[in-house]
């Protein structure tokens, strides 16, 4: 905290793990002109923060291009501030394992930002709905993670129009012959791969 009151310029920021109040968003928000990569990365908001606070957290860093907020414990009037308030011009963004990211979120999340190149929406409840949107709005994007999430195959396929996209994570753990037939009609994609 100490730290963080003093500084104005930060460019990069990870407060993983922490829980965060008012005080602590407010700290980050003065740091909005500067700040480009920001992680949140297991981090949970403590009950009384507003949600105009959370739109200023988003509005003030007009900067970011990168956001880490994976295992981060969003409420949905959280998620509804990220996605309608994040930098447009946000290029690697993780909401990995955010229970109350849904398909309108994406939609709009997407069609806001489309210059995301990098993008992580493993465990949540979003569903083919999502890769229509996807396939629609990010023509840029490089890498996609939707594992342990409700899309099926036939949805994955659609991907294939998107020429930029090189390194895809879905259905992890699930037989051989699935993959392998997805690697088949992905030839360009390398899928699950470490």
């Amino acid at each position: 905290e100490g730290v963080l009151q003093n500084c104005h310029f930060l460019e990069k920021l990870a407060v993983d793990n922490l829980t965060l109040y008012s005080r602590e968003i407010e700290q980050i928000c003065q740091n909005g002109k500067t700040l480009r990569v920001l992680s949140l990365e297991g981090c949970s908001i403590e009950f009384d923060v507003q949600t105009e606070l959370f739109q200023k957290l988003f509005t003030s860093c007009s900067q970011l291009t990168e956001l880490n907020s994976c295992n981060y414990t969003l409420l949905y009037r959280h998620v509804c501030a990220l996605v309608d308030n994040l930098a447009p011009n946000i290029l690697k963004l993780s909401l990995g394992s955010q229970k109350y990211i849904k398909d309108e979120h994406v939609n709009t999340l997407v069609q806001r930002c489309n210059k995301i190149t990098e993008l992580d929406l493993s465990d949540t409840s979003i569903t083919n709905d999502s890769i229509e949107s996807i396939v629609k709005h990010l023509n840029s994007l490089e890498k996609l993670d939707v594992d342990f999430t409700n899309i099926d195959d036939s949805s994955i396929l659609q991907l294939k129009s998107i020429p930029t996209l090189k390194i895809l994570r879905c259905f992890y753990g699930q037989e051989k012959r699935r993959i392998n037939n997805l690697k088949l009609q992905l030839p360009h994609i390398s899928i699950n791969q470490e």
